[in-house]
């Protein structure tokens, strides 16, 4: 009868840690979970930001060249008036 008892007790054990097991996976699985959408929502903001870096970096870049631009024409705009001038 002890046997059956010892046996039946290490089963219902082994069920409760069973259990225990499966409750800790579904943790893990919900967590899991959650880190990937956070993972997912920083990997967005992180190319969010990347883009408006790259949008900064061209808008400047158009800005140097817009600033290029008018000293040209105001370096042809001063030669052909003292060219002129000169006439």
């Amino acid at each position: 009868m002890e046997k059956k008892n010892s046996l039946s007790s290490k089963m219902i054990q082994y069920n409760i840690n069973l259990k225990r097991i499966d409750e800790n996976i579904r943790k893990v699985e919900r967590r899991h979970e959650v880190l990937k959408c956070q993972f997912e929502k920083i990997k967005q903001n992180a190319k969010e930001e990347s883009m408006l870096d790259v949008n900064k970096m061209l808008n400047h870049s158009f800005n140097n060249q817009e600033v290029s631009l008018i000293c040209h024409i105001f370096v042809v705009y001063l030669l052909f008036v003292s060219t002129y001038h000169l006439q």
